[in-house]
């Protein structure tokens, strides 16, 4: 949970007609025109999702494909970085490379906005792909800049610890602090929702970013908030972790 804005998407006309099409999907070649807030979506299939985001200085490419039922590709590039991640939903496995590059600050921000523009502009009913690259997003949102970033496997089974929605002193496996959802909760580097798997304090579980992004209060996502836990320990928290909390601030 970092204290980020979200910067909700608008769709133009052109656009929704797009995506009207593309909802079945239909891999007819998309108007060029078709953008939303700086996302220009080049693919919307049932398989596959590519496009562009330019945000100022920060721009990114990205694909996500559904290699086999259930299994996706996440492509996310970022200047002279490219992040990959390949996720198995069957199995609850994934791998992460980036090859030791780096995010800077306007680039994981960057992530967030278009996790939020992607939300306004797909279908609301997820496909592998949309699914894939919405969590990975959400995940890349709260890196932390200017670090090498490591390459790592991780499995869902290993399994994640809930914490409690409500705002209380609580045990995240060991590490006793102030987690959950509430005014008076967490830190000045992690204000009122440390715990929460997802960037921001907003309304959990509703708006365009309850898909990917709210909803999940974990242990291993307090203790990354805290600082005291690292950023791979929690990605399958972000990645399969379902939504456990239904309010927000």
């Amino acid at each position: 949970m970092h204290n980020l804005i979200p910067v909700l998407a608008s769709l133009g006309a052109s656009a929704l007609v797009f995506l009207g099409a593309c909802s079945s999907g239909s891999s007819a070649e998309p108007d060029p025109a078709t953008k939303a807030t700086g996302l220009t979506l080049e693919t919307l299939t049932a398989t596959a999702v590519e496009g562009t985001f330019e945000d100022g200085a920060a721009p990114l490419r990205f694909k996500s494909v559904e290699r086999a039922p259930r299994q996706a590709d996440v492509t996310v590039v970022a200047g002279q970085t490219e992040l990959t991640m390949r996720l198995d939903y069957d199995r609850g496995e994934g791998e992460f490379d980036a090859k030791s590059g780096q995010l800077n600050q306007a680039q994981v921000g960057a992530m967030l906005r278009l996790m939020t523009a992607l939300a306004g502009a797909v279908p609301s009913e997820d496909t592998t792909a949309t699914k894939a690259l919405g969590s990975t997003l959400n995940f890349y949102s709260v890196a932390r800049p200017d670090e090498a970033l490591p390459t790592f496997k991780f499995v869902a089974e290993n399994g994640w610890a809930y914490i409690q929605c409500r705002c209380h002193f609580q045990d995240a496996e060991g590490y006793h602090n102030w987690m959950g959802v509430g005014e008076s909760c967490g830190t000045s580097a992690s204000p009122h929702c440390p715990g929460r798997c997802g960037v921001g304090c907003g309304p959990d579980n509703l708006g365009p970013l309850g898909r990917w992004g709210s909803g999940k209060y974990t242990a291993d996502c307090a203790k990354h908030d805290y600082g005291v836990g690292s950023w791979a320990a929690a990605s399958d928290d972000y990645i399969f972790a379902s939504a456990n909390c239904p309010g927000g601030i």
